[in-house]
């Protein structure tokens, strides 16, 4: 009798369990029905890191935004809201993908990355570090298109030109300048000097590309020591140059000058003082050439010197002129002018050895540094000298 009845409430247990699975599923059945199919299409739009056009030796980064979430693509990576799929190219890319929603709607998608350009370009008919004894003709050829070609003749030291230097040391009699300014212009520079540092008396002034620079509101009669140091991109000094000038006391001096070999030169700014102005000119080998004693101390004194006066070809090199001052009170000379002539052309107050260089014609003697950027950023760069 007790086994009939546990085995009564066994099966009413079991029946309980079962009829309360049923209302369960029951249930969760009718809830899943009340759902509805999504059959909207899948819109995107493609950005790229890279404006379409322009060239780059970088990776592009690919990104797809999209309406609805998606399932994941093979080569892309998808965020978390599976909403933005991105592929980061190393190399140019053609490529259509399938993208599929979760209601197995299928887009496909087109896109192309044609604007990487990893290869640099090409400098032909010359050889990196060579020594050449003639003209050098240099071409440059690339993939995509040269943005920039850059070529500096360089030297391994510093030089330059100061206003109304003079190259002969047995008749340089100092630099002189007018109205307190000083120019001084780098001529030649080492190899990857980016920037210049003008200094006077141990202070800079300037830190420029400028390969001239100004110095004013100089004292008269006044000694200064001027300083120029050639920086690179890191801010190295790779080289420096010092030289000590003075300025003028007296004198400005103007001049102009015909094809016949007549120079007319004017000085002002002279005070009673003065007993004595006294000409002399020098030929480009030092020899003198012409002198002029008989000047009066006027404020405003014109002198002309014929082309008989002067010995020599007048219209080939330069002149080097001094304008010497004679104060007897103080011993004789008080100061020197020194200025040069070339005939046939416009006066000019110092020699300019700067010239521009073409680029595809390397003629004059030198060591240059040639460097060529194409338009995705790439560089070549090659050294070369050339010794005739």
């Amino acid at each position: 009798m007790r086994i009939r009845i546990l085995i009564i409430t066994f099966l009413i247990i079991i029946l309980l369990s079962v009829n309360a699975i049923a209302k369960y599923n029951y249930t969760y059945t009718l809830n899943a029905y009340n759902l509805t199919r999504d059959n909207s299409q899948i819109t995107y739009t493609i950005t790229k890191s890279v404006t379409d056009g322009e060239y780059t030796n970088k990776d592009v980064l690919l990104t797809i935004a999209l309406n609805k979430p998606v399932e994941k693509v093979s080569g892309f990576n998808l965020s978390e809201d599976r909403k933005i799929l991105t592929k980061l190219l190393t190399e140019n890319e053609s490529q259509r993908i399938a993208v599929e929603d979760d209601f197995g709607n299928i887009q496909n998608i087109d896109y192309c990355v044609s604007n990487i350009d990893k290869e640099p370009p090409v400098i032909n008919g010359i050889e990196d570090g060579k020594t050449y004894n003639t003209d050098v003709a240099v071409e440059y050829t690339d993939n995509v298109g040269i943005k920039d070609i850059f070529v500096d003749r360089y030297s391994t030291s510093l030089t330059l030109n100061f206003h109304d230097d003079y190259y002969d040391a047995s008749f340089f009699k100092g630099t002189d300048l007018t109205d307190t300014t000083a120019t001084i212009r780098v001529i030649a520079h080492p190899k990857n000097t980016r920037t210049y540092k003008y200094y006077i008396n141990n202070v800079l002034k300037a830190q420029t590309e400028n390969t001239e620079y100004k110095f004013t509101g100089l004292s008269k009669a006044t000694s200064y020591t001027i300083k120029v140091e050639a920086i690179d991109e890191n801010g190295n000094v790779l080289a420096t140059k010092t030289r000590g000038i003075k300025t003028r006391l007296y004198s400005k001096l103007e001049g102009t000058k015909s094809s016949s070999g007549t120079f007319t030169y004017t000085v002002y700014g002279l005070d009673s003082s003065i007993d004595k102005v006294e000409a002399i000119a020098f030929t480009n080998n030092g020899n003198k050439v012409f002198q002029n004693p008989s000047i009066s101390s006027d404020r405003s004194v014109k002198v002309t010197t014929s082309a008989q006066s002067i010995t020599g070809t007048l219209q080939n090199g330069y002149y080097y002129f001094h304008l010497q001052l004679y104060d007897n009170e103080k011993g004789g000379v008080v100061e020197t002018v020194c200025f040069n002539v070339k005939f046939n052309e416009n006066f000019v107050e110092s020699m300019d050895n700067s010239s521009s260089i073409d680029v595809n014609n390397l003629t004059s003697n030198g060591n240059y540094q040639i460097i060529v950027t194409d338009l995705a950023g790439n560089k070549s760069e090659k050294t070369i000298t050339i010794s005739k």
